[in-house]
């Protein structure tokens, strides 16, 4: 059992929890958008997002010092945050969702599944979490949400939200696992991980062009990084460039022949070779 102080813990987080569950399905619902209402959300999101490449662009361009740079950044990402919010409120309910007054009692359940969630880590298999046969990535989020919460500047809750939705195999988890990267990009500029991370995210989103932004702005902070010609390797093989995909994993073998990856690769690799 918990002592006091972990059960006060315990109460806060869950209240958090709960809180950041069920706002969703207790605030007001505005009207639902139409069609064409969400492809105008959709290019003003993809219009932001180009904003954010513009000023990679300009920053490895020279035109940008650091001061005018993380200003710049901070705007382009601030509006890219706001888009991409509205693009998220935009998306067409499910046919079987909560409607009128059934919200309130599925967010009486939100709030339990929240208590649920954050209590479960302190009870013991099989009642709790910790049975190694549940999936714990929603602990994971609730846990993170909540410290993120309390301190919308802890680079460490940000990055641990990031790594909890990147776990998820759903479109729309890759979306917010880079929403959060892009948070802490904006911390922590030099964070050569979380622009891999980013990368990574939008490669399993199937988004090749952020995707090689991404990888451009980590080639300023880590030129030497294997993960470049990893993952532009990657990149060009989704978009059917196998010379190009041929040279980044080769190059990737070179600078990393022992990467835990690099079986994947040569595998990759003798795939694509003529037989003979």
């Amino acid at each position: 059992m918990p002592e006091p102080t972990e059960l006060v813990v315990l109460v806060l987080l869950a209240a958090c929890a709960g809180a950041i569950v069920a706002w969703p399905l207790l605030r007001p619902q505005p009207a639902r958008p139409t069609a064409d209402d969400r492809e105008t959300l959709a290019l003003r999101h993809r219009v932001a997002l180009d904003g954010l490449r513009d000023v990679e662009a300009d920053r490895r361009a020279g035109s940008l010092d650091e001061a005018a740079y993380a200003a710049a950044r901070a705007e382009a990402e601030a509006i890219a945050a706001d888009s991409l919010r509205a693009l998220d409120s935009a998306a067409p309910a499910a046919p079987d969702g909560p409607r009128g007054s059934a919200r309130r009692p599925l967010a009486a359940a939100a709030v339990v599944l929240g208590l649920a969630v954050v209590g479960g880590a302190f009870l013991p298999p099989p009642i709790g979490l910790a049975n190694p046969t549940l999936d714990p990535r929603a602990g994971r989020i609730a846990d993170a949400a909540a410290r993120f919460a309390a301190n919308n500047r802890d680079a460490q809750a940000i990055s641990d939200l990031a790594d909890a939705y990147a776990a998820g195999d759903t479109l729309p988890d890759q979306q917010r696992a880079a929403a959060a990267l892009l948070l802490l990009i904006n911390l922590q500029p030099q964070n050569a991980s979380a622009y891999t991370r980013l990368a990574t995210a939008y490669l399993r989103a199937g988004d090749d062009t952020d995707a090689t932004s991404t990888l451009d702005s980590l080639a300023a902070v880590s030129p030497d990084s294997a993960d470049l010609p990893f993952l532009r390797g990657l990149v060009a093989r989704a978009k059917g460039d196998d010379a190009e995909a041929r040279r980044q994993f080769e190059r990737f073998l070179s600078l990393a022949p022992n990467d835990p990856r690099a079986s994947m690769i040569r595998g990759l690799l003798a795939e694509a070779s003529p037989s003979r």
